[in-house]
């Protein structure tokens, strides 16, 4: 189990010169993934038994996603296409380790800790960037090891809503302050990163949090100090950014739009296939608007880089994924027979799932590991809360034969 840990832990280091910024095919995350995938096969072969791998709708909606795109790599034939396959193949290796190993109620609660605290040391990182860099005077987001600040917004918008509901229920006072540490550092990473698209998906998440709260109005009064007054008061901070962008933020405002434009032109003339998986960025230009001088970039929104690259039947299957999961997540959470801990969890990844469905139409993010993360939890809480059930049942029945001779009259014993 610590290696599965370490692996939800390097999760958001996406440029790490230890784990993730080197070794090719032999880089840290690399070596870490399969060891894990031996792990999973090595604590199913001493558990006894298979879980039910299609046993949720997001799970079967994902298989079918899975062969569309194996389907379109085969097609295509594109070295861009090879990293798109290779890159959603280990999603799907996360999904058989995630499922495979976190089959109790303590693994779920150390894998949400892993999730939590891998954002806080990836914060650390963000800020300590900011920092060399003068970010307050130079107007630096420090988002490289990271990534980019898009990438990380996603990433951090899975990790505050976990911790947000997980400090509230009842557990060891350090581990509820662990998780007010990290939410905070990670919020305050995160608006210093200053995503545009993050921040609209942010929003959307710590909004869904304080509907869901049984304290609406304190809890929104403290979201509206975190992102509200830091936003107003920083001269750098993403709703300035929206407000008054510099030519920088005016560069990738054209950028996005010429992507749109040419992904609106590839789904028109190729409705059904699309253009191949992976091939956006290298037949943009040849559908791009003729005002558009600049690089060729990738789509800037992960809907229709989808279905610019896989067609309209991409874009349903992906939006059934999305769809199913947050269906799957909101029976979970009304479930009042689960345990806290996994209701709790399902209301936390459905508040990331709906920030991070807002923040990716800004990125090209429909593979992003966060998102498929929020996915695979969401099939491995159904399977917790059954078998919580059925123990509450069995103690039940036990307990009924002793409440019945308790209840017994001393002359009939």
């Amino acid at each position: 189990m610590p290696l599965v840990l370490l692996l939800i832990g390097i999760l958001p280091l996406k440029n790490h010169p230890i784990w993730t910024g080197s070794g090719g095919m032999f880089s840290g995350i690399k070596v870490v993934g399969a060891a894990c995938a031996v792990y999973a096969v090595i604590h199913l072969a001493k558990r006894g038994r298979r879980p039910q791998y299609l046993g949720t709708w997001q799970a079967r909606w994902l298989m079918l996603f899975a062969f569309l795109t194996y389907s379109s790599y085969m097609r295509t034939g594109l070295v861009f296409s090879s990293m798109y396959a290779l890159g959603f193949t280990s999603l799907l290796l996360m999904y058989f380790v995630l499922v495979s190993v976190i089959d109790s109620p303590k693994r779920l609660r150390w894998a949400v800790l892993a999730a939590v605290a891998s954002l806080g040391w990836a914060s650390l990182y963000v800020l300590r960037e900011w920092q060399q860099h003068r970010g307050w005077a130079t107007g630096y987001r420090g988002a490289y090891v990271v990534g980019d600040e898009n990438h990380f917004a996603i990433s951090a918008i899975c990790a505050i809503p976990l911790a947000w509901f997980m400090a509230q229920r009842q557990g060891p006072g350090w581990e509820r302050w662990f998780l007010r540490g990290c939410m905070l550092l990670t919020a305050v990473a995160t608006l210093l990163a200053a995503s545009r698209g993050g921040l609209f998906g942010l929003v959307a998440a710590m909004l869904f949090m304080v509907f869901r709260s049984p304290h609406r109005g304190r809890n929104f009064v403290i979201v509206f100090v975190l992102i509200g007054v830091f936003n107003i008061a920083y001269p750098r901070s993403p709703l300035q950014r929206l407000i008054h962008p510099n030519v920088y933020d005016s560069g990738s405002e054209t950028a996005h739009l010429a992507a749109w434009q040419a992904g609106s032109r590839m789904i028109h003339e190729h409705p059904l296939a699309g253009i191949g998986v992976g091939a956006f960025r290298s037949q943009m230009l040849a559908y791009a608007p003729a005002w558009y001088d600049g690089l060729p970039s990738m789509a800037h929104n992960a809907y229709i880089s989808v279905t610019a690259e896989m067609g309209v039947p991409g874009l349903l299957l992906f939006l059934s994924i999305l769809i199913a999961t947050f269906l799957s997540l909101e029976r979970t959470y009304r479930d009042k027979s689960a345990p806290p801990l996994i209701t709790r969890t399902a209301v936390a990844l459905q508040a990331g799932l709906i920030g991070v469905g807002i923040s990716i139409s800004f990125i090209s993010a429909e593979h992003h590991e966060h998102l498929w993360f929020i996915i695979v939890m969401s099939a491995c809480l159904p399977p917790l809360a059954k078998a919580a059930k059925v123990r509450v049942a069995r103690r039940r029945r036990d307990e009924r034969p002793l409440a019945v001779m308790d209840q017994a009259p001393a002359s009939a014993l």
